[in-house]
């Protein structure tokens, strides 16, 4: 009888359980992207233009600067044109109906965080894309302030880790969102007064007049003051806080509003005749923008394979950990 030592016995081991730890994770990520319903159905393949529609993407917090403006490279590189809500409405409800869809997208950005201010407008500035902000009022300060963002780290006054740090401890100021505005390069629009879901009713219910009182307040009073503070600005178009409307939150807002943004409500995608107060938005995640049709595209099989390797050498998380416990000296 053959003897194996302890210490070749743990090699063998050790192989077994890599292996297996690979075949789960590569069996992992398939399903991962196949069977999630929030995937959009260009990551599985390669589709047309006309079968693309026009999507629209929604970012919330913007804290990786590299990955983004990945994101912007990609759209550049093959051509596709950003728009703002009023551009859209216009593709989205267009009479000819056989018109091609040229390589249209929509960015848009939630809640009026900091990171729009601190990373989302230098890098779509530098490339000269358009971007849409749904802003709660309430999250937006009065402070006469304009903070450090990315142009400051470009010219090496302040680090990157301190603009991240700011996501959550920093508030957007009108201030900053006057000088986004005059640029034309982000569409602001209503996401509410407060962020507060009084949009939905319980299924085969109706609101009540006094909900749709608070409707209404929401929907006009977030308008009035956007455009108060940015004069010659029409608001137009309208988010659901959550991603969350009703039937009767709809028909209030078409006295008021021309669109309704919502989340994924099962086209993944949005195409010209499609009812306007029903856009359909995808959650930017795992890089979907780079799957869009296009050159050197994300395709599934890269993916799969990516996120294989990401789950066995995760470099970047390993980076990201040894920069938080760098100390970083307080600069606003």
């Amino acid at each position: 009888m053959v003897k194996i030592s302890k210490k070749r016995a743990f090699k063998f081991l050790a192989i077994f359980i890599l292996i297996w730890v690979s075949i789960a994770s590569l069996i992992t990520a398939y399903f991962f992207y196949e069977k999630n319903r929030f995937f959009p159905f260009w990551v599985h393949e390669e589709v047309s233009i006309d079968k693309l529609g026009i999507p629209v993407i929604t970012y919330h917090s913007v804290l990786d600067p590299d990955e983004f403006e990945g994101h912007l490279k990609y759209l550049v590189k093959n051509n596709y044109k950003t728009l703002s809500c009023d551009e859209f409405y216009e593709k989205l409800t267009s009479k000819n109906k056989n018109a091609k869809i040229q390589k249209s997208i929509v960015l848009t950005f939630d809640d009026g965080l900091y990171s729009l201010w601190g990373i989302v407008y230098p890098l779509l500035k530098k490339y000269n894309l358009k971007g849409v902000a749904f802003i709660p009022i309430y999250n937006i300060s009065n402070e006469d302030i304009v903070h450090s963002n990315l142009e400051d780290v470009w010219a090496k006054k302040i680090s990157l880790r301190r603009i991240v740090e700011k996501e959550y401890k920093t508030k957007l100021t009108w201030k900053e969102i006057e000088i986004m505005n005059k640029t034309n390069i982000i569409d602001f629009q209503s996401h509410s007064v407060d962020h507060k879901l009084i949009y939905t009713v319980p299924k085969g219910s109706f609101a009540t007049d006094e909900q749709k009182k608070l409707i209404l307040y929401n929907f006009i009073y977030s308008k009035k003051i956007i455009e108060e503070h940015l004069p010659g600005k029409v608001v137009q178009h309208f988010c659901y806080p959550n991603y969350k409307g009703s039937k009767d939150s709809v028909e209030l807002a078409k006295n008021i509003y021309l669109t309704n943004f919502w989340g994924y409500i099962g086209k993944k995608s949005n195409y010209i005749g499609d009812d306007p107060y029903y856009i359909d938005r995808i959650e930017e995640g795992h890089n979907v923008i780079l799957s869009l049709p296009g050159k050197e595209r994300l395709t599934f099989i890269k993916r799969i394979i990516l996120t294989f390797m990401e789950f066995l050498f995760p470099v970047k998380k390993i980076q990201i950990f040894l920069r938080s416990l760098i100390p970083t000296k307080n600069t606003r």
